[in-house]
């Protein structure tokens, strides 16, 4: 096989020397490559930026596969130029590669498929910005939206920094175009991780887990660099990490561009953060990572054309991609004055290697005189494997000391995180607490520092639980976590395992189920069984240290977090409620409440799971307090359930779901909005409208009928608020309208507090992804009215246009007209009666083989909204009128925009049609004009525009559309023309 690798840097010489490896390999070309390229096939000086030339060269040398490296070229679409040429590419089209190439497409793309990342809004002014960071109370992250070499993100510490940042970005350029636009999102906490996957766009394998260092400087101090070295595997990313990310993450990005008529095919890059709410993404991009796939390629065993190859034919699933034993770590060696002006052209002189380790070329040049010099920032990466992680890192820095050149810089803490919390742990067995067979590791801390040795412990949460045994790879700590509690004078009876985090610095691995200040973090994971609220006393011990201040965050019953903002946890108070069952106490002691300060002595239980044994400590007010596993406590005035929770209807219910939603709602506040949550009426400052000439508001209502059914089936309640405010967007996008507010009504049988939560923290979501603000709102508990279990949602929408530009333009319609199409993300909110019935019997997540993903994801995949889309080039005077595709599909709603005197031909097969709408109508016997009556068939929104002006009106769109018919002479119909 030939293959055109594109790219100079190091991450393109470590793809060069592994596809050198295959045996599959006949001839490799880079271009334009760089020295170390060149020992591994033949460089080609060639503008990669000019198409036409790739094009040209492939077609010249029969070229059977391009490989592109940069994310550069993917964004600018080589790989869509190659595809009309018939070349095949391993790398993913423009549209695809926006996941990298725009920030804002990227945030907008993950808060529609439900992926977990921070909050954010982004502004391409420069005012509205400085407003909007004077309005959050929390630590920011400005972005540049755009591709800034690795170099676009600041991490702003006070409020005038950020201001600073925003003016540098916005309003003096100093990203240039890729700063035209900004995302400012809520700063994450947590150990990142770099995760890349190969997918073929329908099936999404992931590799090795990487840790990588961005600072400059040791101990991530100094700017952001594009990556000053890497190890793989990272320890920390365990196997039920990759399990979520899989499943919450990589998979939903997958079939989410799948959905959205843009498949990727090549390396999805996943920038995490594991954050005390699970694993969040930091950022996509749409390429190998740059130092990540220098020790990543080290470890793969499998072919990497057999791999590129299967990706390009769709074939991914029939491809066991295996992985070596051991560990790679890479440093990298950086000019003078990286990551600012660089001091190119210094001598280079590299010595001999250690045994298993290569220099990596990234920025060098050989001169005229045949000398290799320095030509860039970052210079070489010094790349080692071994069978573990403390060998290859020893080895790459051996190799650090054969290279040579002047001014270099490089960190001598590359792999520094994971070697420390080896050096903290050893794999022993011995000195177990107690239990004979519980799994033990010896606790060395040795990096932190003494006052961190002799931290005061504030509270702790243990679980008695037998199923690890000696050895375990992360259940570690006990004996230290002992020491811990002994010096704070607290009495442990037995722990069998426990995972703390002392400060920042990650002693164990953390599942967040209790958060104590911030500072003290202990696992008690739920039983591997079921665990129910009889066992909830035996399975959790709740410490509180004298004068200790306590917060918590519960989740029993889950064996990990999902990764959401809003926390499916059970309620505190029935938490206390049911272990009040088997904690006894006299009148007067209780529980501290969350955040206040207390003098309860700590509680013990028992280790043993079948029973609680009755021990007495004495109170600081001397009344003993006791625990029982057979006594309750007496009903009180505070724990007698009300009359009205008696009908059916929770108050207390009404209040949780407030207060889960509320960041959410306030998060699409805009300094129009006076008053919102919590008031009788939202206030909205109409002098907004005050700089328009000749203002109309529009206002619309809708639902999303029995979508409601399907995602409550599926348990998916966040993309049906997603689906409801993208349904009202598009209702008034066709009459030409910007959002200004959104209202919304839930009404169920019986609250759900989490349920209704997520619900409308997805309107929020979809409100700020437009700029709009959730002003208001409804939630409705009706016994008797809905069925058990059942629920309804509904919105209204208000926004305003120019009274001159106002949709359709009915009168300059004329016939040759023509309707572009635009694609839809499934089937929207449409058509679930029919869809509900003709899948009746299908379980929802069965996976069909021309989907590509389950039938959960694909019917249920949020309706997309048109705005950002369309907006702008509403403002050209040629589009005349636009459709959105809803119930009724091409026949009802195309004509409700057109004169009397005019018909829409559609031609069927000017678009593709995607497979679900083929699966519905094969499995439900319909017939093809019904189809159109009812379904979007892939295409949700219809601009007509003069026939002369359609490839100017389509360069405004940025997305691909399709000529799908014309207006033609007729009565007021639409036709279907094969």
């Amino acid at each position: 096989m030939k293959i055109l690798l594109i790219g100079s840097g190091g991450r393109e010489h470590a793809l060069a020397w592994k596809l050198a490896q295959s045996p599959k390999l006949e001839k490799l070309y880079i271009a334009p490559g760089n020295p170390g390229t060149a020992d591994c096939g033949e460089n080609v000086a060639m503008n990669i930026g000019d198409h036409a030339a790739v094009i040209r060269f492939c077609q010249e040398k029969q070229i059977d596969l391009v490989l592109v490296g940069p994310e550069v070229p993917l964004a600018e679409g080589i790989a869509d130029a190659l595809a009309d040429a018939d070349i095949r590419c391993f790398g993913p089209r423009k549209a695809a590669a926006q996941i990298e190439a725009s920030k804002v497409f990227s945030k907008n793309f993950m808060a529609r498929h439900g992926i977990p990342t921070a909050r954010y809004a982004t502004f391409s002014k420069l005012a509205d910005a400085l407003k909007y960071i004077e309005t959050v109370d929390y630590p920011l992250v400005i972005k540049a939206s755009g591709l800034a070499a690795g170099k676009g993100v600041v991490l702003p510490e006070t409020l005038d920094e950020a201001k600073s940042v925003l003016e540098e970005i916005l309003e003096n350029g100093v990203f240039g175009e890729a700063g035209a636009e900004v995302v400012i999102e809520e700063r994450m906490t947590g150990p990142e991780v770099s995760l890349m996957a190969f997918t073929d766009g329908k099936t999404v394998i992931p590799m090795l887990a990487a840790q990588d260092h961005k600072r400059i400087f040791d101990g991530d101090h100094g700017p952001n660099t594009g990556g000053m070295g890497a190890y793989a595997p990272a320890p920390i990313f365990t196997s039920d990490l990759l399990a979520e990310t899989l499943e919450n993450i990589l998979k939903p990005a997958v079939n989410g561009l799948l959905l959205e008529g843009t498949p990727f095919v090549g390396v999805l890059y996943a920038g995490l953060m594991l954050t005390p709410d699970g694993v969040w993404v930091v950022e996509f991009n749409c390429r190998f990572g740059d130092p990540e796939t220098q020790v990543v390629l080290p470890l793969l065993e499998t072919d990497l054309v057999e791999i590129a190859d299967a990706c390009v034919d769709g074939n991914l699933a029939d491809t066991e991609i295996r992985w070596k034993a051991g560990a790679a770590v890479c440093v990298v060696l950086a000019s003078k004055g990286y990551p600012g002006k660089v001091e190119s052209g210094q001598l280079v002189s590299i010595g001999g290697l250690p045994e298993n380790s290569i220099c990596f070329h990234a920025g060098t040049k050989v001169t005229a005189d045949g000398l290799l010099v320095t030509s860039g920032g970052r210079v070489f990466g010094a790349t080692a494997w071994a069978q573990d992680l403390p060998s290859a890192a020893k080895s790459a820095y051996d190799a650090v000391d054969e290279i040579h050149f002047d001014g270099v810089q490089y960190r001598t803490d590359i792999a520094s995180r994971a070697l420390e919390a080896d050096a903290r742990t050893d794999n022993q067995a011995e000195n177990r607490i107690s239990e004979p067979n519980g799994a033990y590791r010896t606790s060395k801390l040795v990096s932190l520092p003494t006052d961190d040795l002799t931290y005061t412990v504030n509270g702790l949460a243990m679980q008695v639980h037998n199923e690890i045994g000696p050895g375990h790879a992360e259940k570690f700590y006990q004996r230290r976590l002992a020491e811990l509690c002994r010096d704070a004078g607290l009495a442990v009876e037995v722990e069998k395992r426990v995972e703390v985090w002392i400060t920042e610095r990650m002693v164990g691995y953390l599942k967040l189920d209790l958060w104590i200040e911030e500072r003290l973090v202990v696992e008690c994971k739920a039983l591997a069984r079921p665990t129910g609220n009889e066992e909830i006393g035996q399975v959790l011990t709740y410490l509180a240290a004298t004068g200790s201040q306590v917060g918590m965050i519960y989740n029993f019953g889950l064996s990990r977090m999902m990764p959401r903002r809003i926390l499916a946890a059970r309620d505190v108070q029935d938490w206390q409620k049911n272990l009040y069952r088997y904690i006894h106490k006299s009148p007067g002691m209780v529980l501290p409440p969350l955040g206040q300060k207390t003098d309860v002595p700590p509680i013990r239980f028992n280790s043993i799971s079948q029973a609680l044994k009755l021990v007495e400590i004495p109170s600081p007010t001397g009344a003993a307090i006791r625990y029982s596993a057979s006594k309750s406590a007496p009903e009180s005035d505070s724990t007698r359930q009300s009359a009205y929770a008696a009908s059916g209807v929770s108050i207390d219910a009404g209040n949780r779901t407030v207060e889960l939603m509320k960041d959410a709602v306030k998060a699409t506040y805009t300094p129009a909005v006076l008053a919102g949550i919590g008031s009788f009426g939202g206030l909205y400052d109409a002098s907004v409208l005050k700089a328009m000439d000749n203002p109309v508001l529009v206002a619309s209502t809708d639902g999303v009928g029995t979508k409601v059914k399907l995602a409550a089936s599926a348990g998916r309640y966040r993309s049906i608020g997603h689906d409801i405010v993208n349904h009202c967007i598009d209702d008034i996008l066709v009459q030409g309208a910007r959002p200004l507010f959104f209202m919304d009504y839930f009404a169920t049988s019986k609250l759900n507090p989490e349920q209704t939560a997520e619900v409308v923290t997805g309107i929020a979501e979809a409100c700020k992804e437009s700029g709009m603000a959730l002003l208001g709102g409804e939630t409705a508990e009706m016994p008797g009215v809905y069925a058990t279990g059942e629920f309804d949602v509904a919105g209204t929408i208000v926004g305003v246009l120019e009274r001159e530009r106002i949709l359709p333009r009915t009168s300059e319609l004329t016939a040759g007209d023509v309707l572009l199409g635009l694609r839809s993300s499934g089937p929207h909110t449409n058509g679930f009666s029919l869809i509900r019935k003709v899948f009746a019997d299908t379980p929802l997540d069965t996976v069909f083989p021309e989907l590509g993903c389950s039938l959960a994801d694909a019917l249920l995949a949020p309706h997309r909204s048109y705005f950002n889309i369309l907006y702008s080039a509403l403002s050209n005077p040629h589009v005349k009128a636009l459709a959105h595709l809803t119930g009724g599909g091409f026949i009802e709603n195309i004509p409700r925009i057109l004169p009397a005197d005019l018909d829409a031909v559609i031609r069927l097969g000017s678009w593709p049609v995607p497979p679900l709408w083929k699966l519905i109508q094969q499995k439900g016997n319909i017939a093809a004009n019904e189809m159109y009556r009812v379904f979007n068939m892939g295409i949700g929104m219809i601009v007509i525009v003069d026939k002369l002006l359609v490839s100017d009106i389509q360069k405004l769109i940025p997305e691909e559309t399709f000529v799908i018919g014309e207006l033609v002479a007729g009565n007021h119909k639409t036709r279907l023309v094969a």
